[in-house]
Formats: C-alpha cells, structure tokens, sequence
C-alpha cells in the first residue's frame, strides 16, 4: 500500500502599509491567523520601505488591533491555486486606530537611512517556517517616532 504524503498549501499576499502615525511602536502590517485551531508557518516575510526613516522590527502578536484596512486572500494567493487559506490568514495594514498587542522581544530588528528607503529586508524562516499559532500573527513595527510607509510580503504554509 502506498502511503500519500501530506502536502501543505503555500500562499503568498501583498500590500502596501498607509502612513503610520510618527508614534515609536506603531505597526505598518501583520499577517494576521484567526482560525480557533489551525497554526499556520510562515516561510518568508519581506519589507521594503516606502518612506520614512527609522529602525524598524518585526515581532509576534497576541491580538490584532483595530486595523484600517485589510488584504484577504483568497484561491488567487494560493501558489497552486487549488483552495483559499482554511485559517482564514489575512494582511492588515495601517493605519492602525488600536495597535496589535506586541509579544515578547523583538523577532528581528532593522535601521533605516533615508538614503535606504527602498531597500528590501527578508525574513526567512527556513523550509519549516515559524509558527504563528491559532490567534496570534506576525508584525512589523516601526522603532522610532517617525512617520513611514512599506511594502509587506508574506508567504507561509497551512
């Protein structure tokens, strides 16, 4: 008997964070999982910034704020394009009215010239991802009081 291997799905979204307030702290977009039990992993999440100048992290969340507006994806953002996300995952971007609760330390953190604006930071999780369990997601803050704008990307695996 021949024995299937599970394959899990990959997605990828994208969007474009509006401008945050010049608040340290504030977050330009997360991938956000609201299934009750499904963990999804993210393989890799990238950020460029649009404007701004400021060091920036990106962090876990433990809830997820009250978001301005919201990329869902759908059966297009699946890499095979067989089946929307069964967690539901989704992009929120700024500009936050309540910010997503951060978590813990910082995952990774990045300083930014305004010379750099532009400049492309990947985060790569390796072939197993990291785990964003069932309500919780995955953010990028800005670490100083400056206003700024990015470009998110996310891709992870359910």
């Amino acid at each position: 008997m021949e024995i299937e291997s599970l394959q899990l799905g990959r997605y990828g979204v994208a969007g474009r964070s509006g401008t945050t307030a010049a608040t340290i702290d504030h977050c330009y977009g997360a991938l956000f999982n609201p299934h009750a039990t499904k963990d999804i992993f993210v393989i890799l999440a990238t950020y460029a910034k649009i404007t701004g100048s400021q060091t920036t992290y990106a962090q876990r969340t433990s809830t997820r704020g009250t978001v301005g507006s919201t990329v869902t994806p759908d059966i297009d953002n699946d890499f095979d394009r067989l089946l929307a996300p069964i967690s539901g995952a989704v992009l929120d971007l700024a500009a936050y009215s309540v910010q997503p609760t951060r978590q813990g330390p910082d995952c990774f953190r990045f300083i930014n010239a305004q010379s750099n604006a532009g400049v492309i930071h990947e985060l790569w999780f390796g072939d197993l991802g990291l785990r964003i369990p069932a309500g919780t997601g995955l953010g990028v803050f800005q670490g100083t009081a400056a206003a700024g704008q990015c470009d998110l990307t996310f891709i992870w695996d359910e």
